[in-house]
C-alpha cells in the first residue's frame, strides 16, 4: 500500500485505516494479533445502502453496504479486511479498478473503489 504522491487529496477527505483478516466471536472483534496494513485516502461515492434480508437461520437482519473511491495504490487491501470509518468497523467485499478518461488533465486516470459493509 502506497499514498499517491502525484495526486491531489483535496477532494479525498477520508483518512481510513485497514486491518489484516483476523477475527473471532462471529466476525464481529479485531484480534489481538490484528495490525494496521495501512492507511489510503478516500472519499464516500454516492450513499449509504441499507438493505433488510433474512437469514438462512430465518432471523431478519439489516445489512448496511457503502462504496469508497480512493486513488491510493491499495494492493495488499483483501476481501475480508476491515477498515475503519467514523470509529465503525466495515468488511471489504470487493475492490473494482476503474480507469476515468479525460480527467485531471488529457490523461486517463485510474483509481479504485472499494465496496464495503457493516
Amino acid at each position: 500500500m502506497a499514498i499517491n504522491m502525484n495526486t491531489t487529496h483535496a477532494s479525498l477527505n477520508l483518512r481510513i485505516k485497514f486491518y489484516s483478516h483476523e477475527y473471532y466471536d462471529n466476525f464481529t472483534k479485531l484480534a489481538e494479533t490484528a495490525y494496521v496494513k495501512g492507511i489510503f485516502y478516500a472519499r464516500k461515492q454516492g450513499n449509504t445502502v441499507k438493505t433488510n434480508y433474512v437469514t438462512q437461520t430465518g432471523i431478519k437482519t439489516e445489512r448496511v453496504e457503502m462504496i469508497l473511491y480512493t486513488d491510493d495504490f491499495v494492493d495488499n487491501l483483501q476481501q475480508d479486511d476491515f477498515i475503519l470509518y467514523n470509529n465503525e468497523k466495515w468488511i471489504v467485499m470487493k475492490q473494482e479498478e476503474v480507469i476515468v478518461s479525460r480527467f485531471r488533465g488529457k490523461r486517463n486516470w485510474q483509481g479504485t473503489l472499494i465496496y464495503v459493509r457493516k
